[in-house]
């Protein structure tokens, strides 16, 4: 699992690539990540998530 500074340097690198796309791009993640079995992963890919939500101003 991601620590809180790492989550954040990815949120704000997907952020800066995609902008207002990164939201959509991790939630599909998320959920192939979920569907796969894969619950650690996904509980990375939620903070990162939350990271951006909070840079997009949600």
């Amino acid at each position: 699992m991601l620590d809180a500074t790492q989550a954040s340097e990815m949120a704000r690198s997907l952020y800066r690539v995609r902008g207002a796309r990164a939201e959509d791009d991790v939630q599909r993640r998320i959920e192939a990540l979920e569907k796969a079995g894969e619950t650690a992963e996904a509980e990375s890919w939620r903070m990162i998530q939350s990271v951006i939500a909070k840079m997009s101003g949600h």
